[in-house]
């Protein structure tokens, strides 16, 4: 057997497939070049883009004033492409221990997916000249292997000679490009003592094609550009940051800052496009627009912003200022079970067949401790009004327009955004899908402007593919959508509450009240005497109202049905012990039945006792569930029976939870005539809330029922308070804070609707020890 040693030789194309083709988007390599600046310690970097007619004219220009590199590194590791020092040590910049960006090695390539051109220049403060290469794309496409390509590069003291050696003035024509040496000189100024300069010549029409499609309907600020918004999206977390922090602390939800950074570090990306604001015309004016987060994070109508432990347990804080006088200022916190309550995902995203496999290291990786700060703004029309009278915008067609823009659920690691989320993606959780099924409760994706923080080491797990088009979808990023679900969910629901609270929107006050059928027959007979038209109306009307009847009575069925389904599966627990028991007993007295004799009579003694005690937990729920079964009608009993009643059916979760029943002796020889399914009802609902509210308090857990001694029945419990502005709302349609996500707050709106119809009212207020229900006849009855 001839055994060899072999190696790989990569052919010349396969820079261009690290580059130009695996860089998707022109924003994503202008960030991977942003990035290799805020590795280098830069504490500025500058762009300018001219997107010239004459295509060979066209250029962009990126410098920083980092560390820069010598010409070891230039001519050494910076031709390796995948190799790249940031993979060693701890991962941290020399001077201002910024945790590295980047470490794949290919970041350096993306500058080919912009133009056909490559100038590389740079210096360290200690070297007295400039390292330079010059790279024609072009030059890999040959069929050839990559260690027979070569290009230039090499050593100068003044740069700006470059631009006038001939293989650069061969591709323009012999002519040099004197608006370029303009633009360098005004843009360098006299800071460019070390840092690194990049020229990108040719630019492909992917990102020429960015700027027109800005400058097609007229001239256009560069805030306002599709350019500055991407841009913006990858910096903006770098100071949010901070701000973000400060809050945090002030709740003491943390109590030192998660994001560390050096007293000295700063970091300012300034932006400049001839194309916009026609500055190009004026070179003495030529201006950079500084890239700074969005004015609109400052205004926002609802916040939620808080931290998430590694078991997924959400602690935070929830802001509400949609209405200047009714500000609120809750804690926000949700509990893992919670949050990891469902399987799956809504909807799990299909594989591309494109998509990258998932490097086995981080299959199974764990999403870590993160950081949210979400602003989430209504679209009414006076919220629109607002909005743009705070950004002076024109109208509301335009504020429209800018939040469809910059709104966006992102990410960032690490201080940067992380791409497409919020930006290409907008609507990567899903959200309109969710909203399609309840649109009042779920937030819209073009109503979220929101960040997600991750940092490193604890969310490495959480790996952007080689293209820099997102996470790999592991494990991690899957907890992580979970996680955000559930935040978003319980964020919607309290926006829900609020608008529901203070009738903003579309809503009715009741959606049960009919039409005022009278007043609308008057109106016909206004404006008409035509007895035939009148007569018309009438009957219409009558047909209108049977069948609202029929739907209405429908409809309490159902609800009479769903309610005893509830029911039935308590009892279904409830059964699984006497039968079981039964069952045993019924085996052991067929096999002993003839052996009966003295020594077995005390043994089918108990037994018996077991078998009789059986059939009194049968006939016991039998009865609890009485109330629920067959046609209501009228008649006398106790109050206090059906409490107890219902309790049985919870006796399980009372034992459990070591709740203590407390009935008034008032009530134990009371009685009412009445419809007992109502009240049955109603109380089934209480106890089934005060039961779930009461496993989250530590002391004493009760429920107590009693009676005023006038015409209120009280059921109260020990549990948390419900908050007081809410009082009034936990009785609508919708209106739930259990932290279930199955919760469909129907319970209690159910409760009020079946009292009302047989003439009862109910209302819920905060006593010394905790929240009570008060069910009491209308003074009609």
């Amino acid at each position: 057997m001839e055994i060899r040693k072999l190696r790989f030789q990569p052919g010349a194309r396969s820079i261009i497939q690290m580059g130009e083709e695996l860089i998707g988007h022109s924003s994503t390599a202008l960030g991977e070049l942003i990035k290799n600046a805020y590795d280098a310690d830069a504490l500025e970097c500058k762009i300018y883009i001219h997107p010239d007619e004459n295509k060979a004219k066209s250029f962009i220009v990126i410098c920083d004033n980092g560390t820069g590199m010598d010409k070891t590194t230039l001519f050494g590791e910076w031709l390796q492409p995948s190799i790249s020092s940031k993979r060693k040590g701890n991962r941290k910049t020399k001077i201002l221990n910024r945790t590295f960006l980047g470490s794949k090695g290919i970041g350096r390539l993306a500058a080919m997916a912009l133009g056909q051109h490559l100038t590389v220049i740079t210096k360290t403060i200690k070297e007295k000249e400039f390292n330079w290469i010059h790279v024609d794309r072009e030059i890999f496409k040959a069929d050839s292997l990559l260690n027979k390509v070569f290009f230039r590069g090499g050593i100068i003291k003044n740069f700006y000679t470059l631009l006038e050696q001939p293989w650069i003035l061969n591709k323009n024509f012999k002519i040099k490009n004197e608006f370029l040496v303009r633009v360098l000189q005004k843009i360098i100024e006299n800071y460019y003592n070390e840092g690194t300069l990049i020229l990108i010549e040719n630019l492909d029409d992917s990102i020429v094609t960015i700027i027109n499609d800005d400058c097609k309907d007229g001239e256009l600020h560069i805030e306002d550009s599709n350019l500055m918004r991407g841009l913006k999206s990858l910096v903006t977390p770098l100071g949010l940051i901070e701000d973000s922090q400060k809050d945090l602390k002030k709740i003491k939800i943390i109590s030192e800052n998660y994001y560390q950074r050096n007293t000295e570090d700063s970091f300012s990306l300034s932006l400049g496009v001839s194309r916009y604001d026609d500055s190009f015309r004026f070179i003495d004016k030529l201006h950079l627009e500084l890239v700074k987060p969005a004015k609109l994070l400052r205004k926002y109508h609802y916040r939620v912003i808080g931290k998430v432990a590694t078991d997924g347990k959400v602690t935070g804080h929830y802001y509400c200022q949609r209405i200047e006088e009714f500000k609120e200022d809750q804690e926000f916190a949700l509990d893992s079970k919670y949050v990891f309550s469902d399987e799956m995902l809504r909807k799990r995203r299909q594989k591309n067949e494109e998509d990258e496999e998932v490097p086995e290291e981080i299959q199974n990786a764990e999403v870590g401790n993160f950081f949210f700060d979400l602003r989430v703004y209504d679209r009414d029309n006076d919220a629109i009004d607002s909005i743009s009278e705070y950004m002076k915008l024109d109208g509301r067609l335009d504020t429209r327009r800018f939040l469809d823009r910059i709104v966006g659920l992102r990410i960032a690691k690490n201080g940067f955004g992380i791409k497409p989320y919020g930006e290409e993606e907008k609507d990567w959780m899903e959200l309109g899908q969710m909203r399609v099924q309840d649109p009042s409760k779920i937030i819209g994706p073009n109503q979220i402007l929101g960040y997600i923080f991750l940092l490193s080491p604890e969310n490495d797990g959480l790996k952007e593919k080689t293209n820099r088009e997102g996470f790999f979808e592991n494990k991690a990023f899957i907890d992580l959508k979970k996680i955000l679900r559930a935040i978003l969910i319980e964020l919607g629901r309290r926006r829900h509450s609020f608008r529901l609270k203070h009738n903003i929107g579309r809503i009715v006050k009741s959606k049960l009240a009919r039409p005022d059928t009278e007043a609308f027959i008057k109106y016909i007979s206004s404006i008409t005497n035509d007895a035939k038209v009148i007569g018309k109306t009438q009957k219409f009307i009558s047909d209108v109202t049977t069948s609202l009847d029929n739907m209405e009575f429908t409809l309490s069925f159902s609800q009479r049905l769903a309610t005893l389904g509830s029911g039935l599966e308590l009892v279904y627990h409830e059964l699984s012990q006497p039968i079981t028991q039964l069952g045993a007993i019924k085996t052991s007295l067929e096999m002993n039945c003839d052996k009966v004799f003295n020594n077995y009579l005390i043994d089918y003694k108990e037994k018996l006792k077991i078998f009789d005690s059986s059939l009194d937990v049968l006939e016991e729920l039998k009865k609890s569930i009485m109330p629920a079964i067959g046609i209501s009608r009228t008649k006398t009993f106790s109050p206090a029976d059906t409490f107890q009643k219902v309790c049985r059916l919870f006796n399980k979760d009372i034992i459990e939870n070591n709740i203590r029943i407390i009935i008034d002796d008032d009530l134990k020889d009371y009685q009412i005539k009445d419809y007992e399914y109502a009240l049955w009802v109603a109380i089934l609902n209480i106890i089934n809330n005060a039961v779930y509210w009461l496993k989250f308090i530590d002391d004493s857990r009760v429920i107590h029922f009693s009676f005023d001694g006038k015409d209120k029945f009280i059921i109260a419990n020990s549990g948390p308070e419900i908050d007081p502005n809410y009082l009034d709302q936990i009785f609508e349609y919708g209106i739930t804070f259990k932290q279930e996500k199955n919760a469909t707050g129907l319970g209690l709106a159910f409760t009020r609707s079946i009292l009302n119809k047989h003439d009862w009212e109910i209302y819920a207020e905060n006593l010394k020890n905790g929240p009570a229900f008060i069910i009491y006849k209308s003074k009609e009855n």
